[in-house]
C-alpha cells in the first residue's frame, strides 16, 4: 500500500511540475505546492501505518507544556 501511494504521488508531482515549468511559474508556486504535497504525503503514510495524525488540540497541549503553562 506504501508503495502505491508514493507511486501516485510520484506520477502527480510529474504531471504538474511538467505544466509549471511550462506556464514557467515563480518560485513561491513551487514552494507552496512542493509543501502541500509534502504535508500530504506525511499524512497519507502515517495513516496507512495506523498512526493517527496529531491534532490542533495535541499541538496546543505540547505547546502548553514546552513553555511550562501545563505539567
Amino acid at each position: 500500500m506504501i508503495l502505491i501511494i508514493l507511486a501516485v504521488f510520484l506520477l502527480i508531482i510529474v504531471l504538474d511540475v511538467s505544466k509549471f515549468l511550462r506556464k514557467k511559474e515563480q518560485a513561491r508556486v513551487y514552494v507552496v505546492y512542493f509543501f502541500f504535497m509534502a504535508t500530504s504525503l506525511v499524512l497519507s503514510l502515517m495513516m496507512v501505518g495506523g498512526e493517527r495524525p496529531p491534532g490542533p488540540a495535541d499541538w496546543i497541549e505540547t505547546l502548553f507544556k514546552i513553555i511550562g503553562v501545563v505539567e
